[in-house]
């Protein structure tokens, strides 16, 4: 061997051994037991596939777990209970949840599948029937989740006009605006039409009539939303018709339907599980768990990139706060059910890296987002949005415009 050849294969060496290995990210992933109800399962997840169960927290009362909405800032997790209460969890910097509070409120329904958290984790949005008059009365509420984690009952709700089952909802879902206020989008099916639409919530959670309605074919629009991180496009779907429809927000609220994709004709087969990526260009979505392009004016853009085909439980995937990976049940066979751990490569369909066969399905399905102290409108960081925080925006103006 020459000198010269020695010295390039001892270069090449160092370079192979310095050179840095792809990172693999650790995801925190909550799960909530179908069957039985009741439980939440912490799980730790990695980009890799890997994923083990590092916590199994029984929710009071027994039996009530159903949904959950996780803070946008990863500091509470919210899980609606099936018996009308909802329970408040802390999320610690490493993951793990502490149990801080459980708001119920007696001779009031809570209902556990209609209610959505706001994007700055200020109001958690629910439907609620007063069950103590007669006739008995169906209300649109905020209350707030203060900085303890409790939940307060504010001084104004929007009544349902009981004769108008047009405005029952069956999904949540909601946007910010820049004057601080919100836009509240929900489902409905009612006189053999599916509806979506628009109703105004103040930035002190006071919720309007709606003030826009869309009309969609005779079969419900079960999914629910989910919106990019600018809030200027919403994103819902169903399963029957298996289609999933787009609406672009304005400043002012206005919402415009922008694009209808029928999702069975790329093999999809129902989008009640949508997923807006952190890219906002790309979704997950269906019971064949796929990947579509969504432009920025929010049209859908192409066909589906599918992943393996299989008979999901629930066609409601999980992605995780970085978009590299979906988590969804996604066959069923008599070894039991098959939990998915899917890579999401752009240019490239969901692929499938890990496959945990397990007893159980689940209910709800939520990733933890990486913890930040910050919140909108809380400037000086000490959670709680008052006067304090217009002294620190204007003594930083003052200092560095």
């Amino acid at each position: 061997m020459s000198a010269c050849l020695a010295r390039s294969l001892a270069v090449a060496a160092v370079v192979f051994i310095s050179a840095p290995s792809l990172r693999a990210e650790t995801y925190t992933m909550v799960t909530t037991r179908g069957n039985p109800a009741g439980q939440l399962r912490v799980w730790e997840v990695t980009s890799s596939g890997d994923m083990t169960q590092v916590d199994l927290i029984a929710v009071p009362p027994v039996g009530s777990t159903a949904r959950m909405e996780v803070d946008p800032f990863g500091r509470f997790l919210l899980s609606a209970g099936i018996d009308g209460t909802v329970t408040s969890f802390a999320v610690s910097p490493d993951g793990s949840l502490d149990l801080v509070a459980t708001y119920a409120r007696p001779g009031w329904t809570l209902f556990s599948r209609t209610h959505t958290l706001s994007p700055d984790g200020r109001f958690y949005v629910v439907h609620t029937r007063n069950n103590s008059v007669t006739p008995r009365e169906w209300h649109f509420e905020a209350l707030a989740v203060e900085s303890d984690l409790t939940l307060t009952e504010l001084p104004w709700k929007f009544r349902q006009d009981e004769t108008d089952d047009t405005i029952a909802p069956n999904q949540f879902g909601i946007c910010q605006l820049p004057s601080d206020s919100y836009g509240l989008l929900f489902t409905s099916w009612a006189g053999g039409l599916a509806h979506v639409a628009v109703m105004p919530m103040s930035a002190s959670g006071e919720i309007s009539s709606p003030e826009q309605w869309f009309d969609f074919n005779a079969q419900p629009i079960a999914g629910g939303f989910t919106t990019r991180v600018d809030q200027r496009i919403v994103v819902t779907g169903g399963a029957a018709p298996p289609q999933s429809l787009s609406f672009a927000i304005s400043a002012s609220g206005e919402a415009q339907l922008v694009d209808v994709w029928d999702t069975a004709v790329d093999g999809v087969w129902g989008a009640s599980g949508i997923r807006l990526l952190p890219s906002g260009d790309r979704m997950v979505t269906g019971i064949h768990i796929g990947t579509a392009p969504i432009e920025a004016s929010g049209e859908f853009n192409g066909g589906v990139l599918r992943g393996p085909s299989g008979s999901l439980v629930d066609a409601h995937p999980g992605v995780s706060p970085d978009g590299r990976i979906a988590v969804t049940t996604w066959d069923v066979d008599g070894q039991g059910i098959h939990w998915g751990v899917f890579a999401l490569t752009p240019g490239r369909g969901p692929v499938l890296l890990r496959d945990h066969v397990l007893p159980f399905g689940y209910a709800d399905i939520a990733f933890i987002p990486p913890r930040t102290e910050e919140m909108l409108g809380d400037a000086n960081g000490d959670g709680l949005r008052d006067a304090a925080d217009v002294v620190t925006y204007i003594n930083h103006l003052a200092d560095d415009p």
